[in-house]
Parts: structure tokens; sequence; C-alpha cells
């Protein structure tokens, strides 16, 4: 009995002095992207270092994806775009689908468009139907006349008495109904919309939830390698409210350009003053660090505050890519194309504007003789802008 005090007490004691690497990746919901490898690879990287290495992964992230050595809790519900994550029931797929494809229902759009629609009918018969296109360009003609009798007699009403004063007062009733119209159209869409949106723990508070069920301690270490400029204020804020000496050591990755239309049209303080904050609120640089992927983008950020950066790989498990290369040499394909490959955004940063180049360098002495092949595979990301009822 003794001997399994002794034994429970000494593991417990071993566990206390086991520093913890916990890397946050609320957007891990599955094998696509950078995500799933680059957490992987830090965590065994974190292990092989003495650390006990624990993901925080999105709750969609299925437990059949988990590592065999590695602890992970699938807790957030919303993405590094803080969008909720949660599955749609097929209702509410329905209504969000109808608010993504809505059009204008103006009577004036309506109109226009059914012009559109006859106009590009007369010149489709035109052309296909060439015996018919003199009856046609008659038909066009009248009824090009008969819009311009039309309008030539609306503008005899102007010499009727009182009809100014009429006219006034039927422009204001229609704009009173169009002004009624718009408004219940606004609120329809936001009861529509408030159907659609699942309320969801947002980022911060599953991130607290999460940190205190762990009983993080000063000891250990926070990474968090994907996330939006406002999560960025949202943790300024939570770190702001706690005691320092109290804090573990955060390890925060910034991996898009300054310029990104992401960064730069971040709701809150931006990016500037929210790395202004940290410096000033002296949480840089001994519990916050700052790292970004490249040279040209630490020297960007670096311009902004006096943080200073520092540059890190995004990593991923070079073991595959190792046991690829043995492979090949093994069956001794010496007559094979060296392959160069992008994967990947199409960032600026990245440097996917020299591509152009790279291939006309390359082009006589190794793409025309297949000395070299060429592999883009680049993901445009289109940013849609929220739009205004």
């Amino acid at each position: 009995m003794l001997d399994d005090i002794i034994y429970q007490l000494l593991i417990l004691f071993i566990k206390s002095i086991v520093k913890r690497f916990i890397i946050i990746d609320h957007s891990l919901q599955d094998l696509q992207g950078h995500h799933y490898e680059c957490s992987l690879s830090v965590a065994y990287a974190a292990q092989r270092r003495g650390y006990k290495a624990i993901i925080v992964a999105n709750k969609n992230f299925s437990s059949s994806l988990y590592p065999n050595n590695v602890k992970v809790f699938s807790v957030f519900k919303v993405d590094w775009f803080n969008n909720s994550t949660q599955s749609l029931n097929i209702i509410q797929k329905q209504l969000k689908k109808f608010i993504k494809n809505r059009e204008d229902v103006s009577f004036i759009h309506w109109i226009k468009d059914y012009q559109e629609k006859i106009n590009y009918q007369f010149f489709k018969l035109k052309l296909s139907q060439p015996k018919t296109r003199g009856f046609l360009e008659k038909v066009e003609g009248s009824l090009f006349r008969l819009m311009k009798w039309i309008k030539d007699d609306i503008n005899l009403i102007k010499h009727i008495p009182f009809t100014n004063t009429l006219w006034g007062i039927f422009k204001i009733i229609w704009g009173l109904i169009r002004f009624s119209f718009k408004i219940i159209n606004k609120v329809f869409y936001q009861i529509i919309e408030q159907l659609v949106n699942i309320k969801s723990d947002s980022f911060i508070e599953s991130l607290s939830q999460t940190l205190n069920s762990l009983k993080i301690t000063f000891d250990d270490h926070v990474f968090i390698h994907t996330l939006s400029i406002e999560q960025l204020e949202e943790i300024f804020y939570f770190l702001e409210k706690q005691e320092l000496n109290n804090l573990p050591q955060y390890h925060i990755m910034l991996r898009r350009d300054i310029d990104d239309c992401l960064v730069k049209n971040a709701q809150g303080i931006g990016i500037k003053a929210c790395l202004t904050q940290f410096y000033q609120c002296k949480l840089f640089p001994t519990k916050v660090r700052f790292y970004t992927d490249t040279p040209q983008l630490v020297d960007r950020y670096n311009s902004l505050s006096p943080i200073k950066l520092i540059e890190i790989p995004v990593p991923f498990r070079q073991k595959i890519i190792q046991e690829i290369i043995k492979k090949n040499i093994a069956l001794e394909l010496e007559n094979q194309s060296l392959h160069l490959v992008y994967l990947g955004d199409a960032r600026i940063e990245k440097g996917y504007l020299y591509l152009p180049e790279i291939v006309a360098d390359l082009w006589n002495d190794y793409l025309i003789t297949k000395k070299v092949e060429l592999l883009f595979n680049l993901i445009l990301i289109l940013i849609r802008e929220k739009k205004v009822f």
C-alpha cells in the first residue's frame, strides 16, 4: 500500500517537472492546407526537446486523424477567419444559399434586364436567320419610334396645369414606398442571417477555457502559427489582464504581408498599434515573441514597431521526402528530370511574381531539354467583401 502511494506521488512529481508545448491551431479540421503538417511537425520537434506536446485543434478535427503519440484536443468552433465551423442543417444551408445568391429585384433593374434579353434575342435571330433580317430591322425601327412617341407625349404632359404639383406629390409618395420596402427588405435579410448564423464560442473564449482546463503554468509554452489580426488583438487584451509572472511563454507566428488586404482591412486597432501595445505593456519579449517565415516579412514587420520578429520556417515532416529520395536512388532513376514545385497561396512575399522570370531564364537550357520540369499549383484567395443591405 505504501509502495503504491509513493509510486503515485512519484508520477505526479515527474508530471509536474515536464514542461508542455501547446500548439494552438483552431483551423485544423482535416488534412487540407499547411495546418496538419505544421502542427504535427512542431509537436514532434517539441517532443525531441523533452516537452510534452499537445495540439488544440478545431472541434471538427476527427479523432481518426489523431497522431498516436501526441495528445490532441478538438475544441475550437471558429477558424482563423473568425467564421463559425459548426455544420448547418438543411434549412440553414438553403437560407445561406439564398442570401449568397440574392439579386437586386428592383423594378428598374428588372426592366433593364428584360430589355437586354430582348436585344440579345434580336441580335441572335439576325445572325441565325438571315432571311428575316429585314423584317427584324423594321420591327426594331418601329419599337424605337414608339418609344420616342411615348417620350414626346410625356413631355407634353408637363404643360397641363398642376402637372408639376401632381408629379411632385407622386414622387414623394413613391419615395416613401421605396424607402419602406428597403427597410422591410433590410430587416427581412437580417432575420434570415440570424437564423443562418450559429452562436459559437469566440476564439479567445475557447482559448481561455482550454488553458484553464490544462492548468497552464509559467513553465509551459504556447505556439500559435495561424491567426487573424483581430484574433491577435483579442490575445493582447486577454494577456493584458493576467498576472505577468504567471503567464506561459507565447510564440505567435504572423504569416501574411502587412499590405495583404486581410491585414490592412482588419477590424480593430490594426497590426501596427497592436504590436506597439504588446511592446508598451512589456509582454514582449518576456512573455510573447513573434515570428514570420521569410526575411522580407521580418523586415516589413520590424518597420512597424520596436518589436523584432524572428524568422522560422513553416515545417513539414521531411522524413516523407527523404523516403522518396531514397526510393529514387534505389531505383537508379538517373535520367529523370529535376522537378521544381511551387505550392500554396499566390502571395507576393512568397515570390510568385518572379515565376515568369524563372521560366524565361530556364527555358532554353533546362525546360526545352527536359532537364527541369516545373509544377505550379497556385491558390488564389479571393476576399469577398461583406455586402451591406
